[in-house]
């Protein structure tokens, strides 16, 4: 998308606050281009989630404005950074900018002179912590020094000159004080220093329970304590924020309930990955994401439009004829999958099962590896394509129509295995669809 960099510029050259309604309208202009201006068919979220979760990997405005504040953050918590604008925002901000993250909202010093750049950050990050699970509070990486109950009593020795920062982790573990011989000193401490300790404890507690400050750090959380800005932080940060935000599917639980089976998340997560990497045609893909989001509009979805008629299959006039019914058990396009399957048993061993899921969804027990070198996809792919193009019409796909589309889909691979010097394997994946090529037809 050659508009995403330049917009990542903006973000990062400009990290100011931007209203909500920026990226509505940002959103709405995509969703103009996408749809050509027509009412969208799928849901934004789907569109932007990954396409390992079953999206189509559409950029998410908001979550790439996050990611270049949450590389700023890690750049705040660097002890020395080259680039100058950090140094500018401490300067103005003061020497604590890197702990504010972590501090509590309503403990956290007034920035009365901070940049409006500081200021966008900081409240972004509050954002982010309000919606998402990207650092919880309260986080194992809360600054004590900078509490209010803290004393210097409890600072941890060390034998160099700078001794570690106080952290949660010095003083509690599983939600409750450590052992004495555990603390951070090298000595015992006296009267004083358990009273401020014991005090230190029952703050903390006061704030939030104590076992919530002995959780395992978040990725985020670990990569800002490591003090090192990762390379392609903002992808990195931008997955991230995808991974912890996209929402469940509702077009498996539908597809689980037509199968009438329950499928596994790695189930799904193998059969998203295969939707596109089966196949380098767009044309293909496109078919696959329809098929797999119930994008065709079946009788007993257009039954409930006004005007839409009513919920007979137009091929056999059986009544509620959904999806599933349309694309597999209706008599007539079952008797077209009946004879594919025959061809698919002639040229694969061993036999795949004869089952809509497996035909319609690429669910196989086979490695994604070894599923993508076989013919088999091809052979899906093309029965796919056909139906569609027989679409509202009383007849049986022709199986010759599936033919031409075997041949272009061969066409295709034999280009292309050429081009990358890789003629063996074109070879000896289409070798029985070559050698048996004047038997099927």
């Amino acid at each position: 998308m050659s508009v995403l960099p330049r917009i990542l510029y903006l973000f990062q050259t400009l990290p100011i606050s931007l209203p909500r309604l920026f990226f509505k309208r940002l959103n709405s202009m995509f969703r103009t281009f996408v749809w050509n201006g027509k009412a969208p068919r799928v849901k934004l979220n789907l569109l932007t989630t990954p396409r390992s979760m079953g999206g189509m990997s559409m950029p998410h405005i908001w979550h790439y404005y996050c990611a270049t504040h949450m590389q700023r953050l890690v750049e705040w918590g660097k002890n020395t950074s080259p680039k100058l604008w950090v140094g500018i925002e401490k300067r103005f901000a003061g020497d604590n900018l890197a702990v504010l993250p972590w501090m509590p909202r309503n403990l956290a010093s007034p920035l009365h002179y901070a940049l409006p750049t500081t200021l966008a950050t900081l409240s972004v990050w509050r954002s982010l912590q309000t919606k998402l699970p990207v650092a919880p509070y309260p986080s194992p990486l809360m600054p004590l020094q900078h509490l209010p109950v803290f004393s210097r009593h409890l600072i941890p020795t060390a034998p160099t000159a700078d001794p570690p920062s106080p952290l949660p982790r010095h003083f509690l573990t599983a939600g409750a004080q450590v052992a004495e011989d555990q603390l951070p000193y090298s000595r015992p401490l006296g009267f004083l220093g358990k009273f401020h300790l014991h005090r230190l404890i029952s703050y903390l507690g006061s704030l939030a329970p104590l076992d919530k400050y002995c959780r395992p750090l978040t990725i985020f959380e670990t990569i800002s304590h490591r003090g090192t800005t990762p390379p392609h932080s903002i992808s990195l940060f931008y997955g991230l924020l995808q991974s912890l935000s996209t929402p469940p599917t509702q077009f498996c639980g539908k597809w689980e309930a037509s199968f009438r089976i329950t499928l596994k998340d790695e189930d799904w997560s193998k059969i998203y990955t295969l939707a596109h990497c089966c196949t380098p045609s767009t044309r293909i893909q496109e078919v696959n994401y329809k098929i797999l989001y119930r994008w065709y509009r079946t009788p007993d979805r257009l039954s409930h439009f006004s005007g839409g008629g009513g919920d007979l299959c137009w091929r056999c006039s059986a009544p509620h004829a959904d999806h599933l019914h349309i694309w597999w058990s209706c008599p007539k396009v079952q008797l077209f999958w009946e004879r594919i399957h025959e061809y698919v048993c002639k040229l694969v061993e061993p036999s795949p099962p004869f089952t809509p899921e497996f035909y319609l969804l690429h669910h196989t027990s086979c490695s994604i590896s070894g599923y993508k070198k076989s013919i088999i996809p091809c052979l899906l792919h093309a029965a796919r394509l056909t139906i569609p193009r027989f679409w509202k019409q009383d007849i049986t796909p022709p199986l010759s129509v599936w033919f031409d589309e075997m041949e272009c889909i061969r066409g295709v691979d034999e280009l292309t295995f050429r081009a990358r010097d890789r003629y063996a394997e074109y070879s000896a994946k289409w070798y029985y669809w070559l050698s048996d090529i004047r038997r099927i037809t």
